[in-house]
């Protein structure tokens, strides 16, 4: 069995005989103890997993000898947990960090904080569970340079000191470990708040692109919300069926998302750029089950 999950922002470490859980059988084995797959120990903050038969206490916890320090984690890390074997293996960020030289197979019944203050990541972004064991070049391909394998995402770093007015940060967009281009970022797709945004340049070959920001120095909490890959439509069509009851739609939503009824089985109504995936025209047709909406933003908080 193998496990890949995204979090962000590690909990602060359990206290010392306490423990962090991510995933949990359902019963526990031989009446001892819960199967646990992915444990932070409090007492040394290394991580591993708990077989439910043993029964002895000491020998139940099986670490990966790899301390996790939650402090040094912060922002978004992936963690895999990959059965290999009669070992169990561990990665973070796509490294290999450690193995336990045992490995429990039963069912992963609860995924988070299911015995009570287990609680193990604040945030989830990805999580998979595979029936085959994965390669480490296969794990390598998932982190994919911190991008990931699904879609278009975006890394964002600051350039500028906890005391440097503006704020200087530097947007990179990515897919697979490879640079992703992205046309004419400007400041009508990014909102932040509480604040302005002052600057925008862009690199040469559009991946990458340098903001310049004044955050509401009153606040303490201030979230910038970027695209991931902005849609440009240079020219949009609506197919309204009078026929219809329906009728077909056309509106901007009071969160300023553009909702499009449209039929996404039919490639006719889609026109695309050469040599790219970005949407030229669109012919709408009358489907409620699919909605477009015009952005789908990246958060970025400090």
């Amino acid at each position: 069995m193998d496990s890949f999950l995204v979090v962000q922002e590690f909990h602060l470490p359990p206290s010392t005989t306490a423990i962090s859980t991510l995933f949990r059988g359902q019963d526990k084995q031989s009446a001892v103890e819960f199967d646990r797959y992915l444990v932070l120990r409090g007492q040394d903050q290394f991580i591993g997993f708990i077989d439910g038969d043993e029964a002895d206490d000491e020998a139940r916890f099986k670490s990966s000898n790899y301390k996790l320090q939650p402090y040094a984690q912060r922002g978004w890390n992936h963690l895999v947990v990959l059965g290999e074997g009669s070992r169990t293996k561990y990665f973070l960020n796509g490294i290999f960090i450690g193995q336990a030289n045992d490995r429990d197979q039963s069912d992963v019944y609860y995924i988070g904080n299911s015995s009570g203050d287990e609680l193990f990541a604040e945030y989830i972004d990805d999580l998979r569970i595979y029936s085959v064991s994965l390669s480490h070049a296969d794990v390598g391909s998932i982190y994919g340079g911190g991008y990931g394998d699904m879609f278009s995402t975006i890394q964002v770093e600051e350039n500028s000191t906890s005391a440097e007015y503006p704020k200087v940060f530097d947007l990179y967009f990515g897919k697979d470990a490879s640079l992703v281009e992205v046309d004419d970022l400007n400041e009508s797709w990014m909102v932040l708040s509480p604040g302005t945004i002052n600057d925008i340049n862009q690199s040469e070959d559009n991946s990458s692109y340098r903001i310049s920001i004044n955050p509401d120095t009153s606040k303490t909490l201030h979230t910038l919300e970027i695209p991931d890959l902005p849609t440009r439509f240079q020219n949009l069509s609506l197919w309204l069926d009078a026929s219809e009851p329906q009728g077909g739609s056309f509106s901007f939503e009071s969160d300023n998302e553009l909702t499009l009824w449209l039929d996404g089985s039919d490639a006719s109504t889609v026109t695309k750029r050469d040599g790219s995936d970005d949407i030229d025209t669109w012919q709408n047709k009358v489907n409620p089950a699919v909605v477009m909406k015009s952005t789908y933003p990246n958060f970025s908080q400090f």
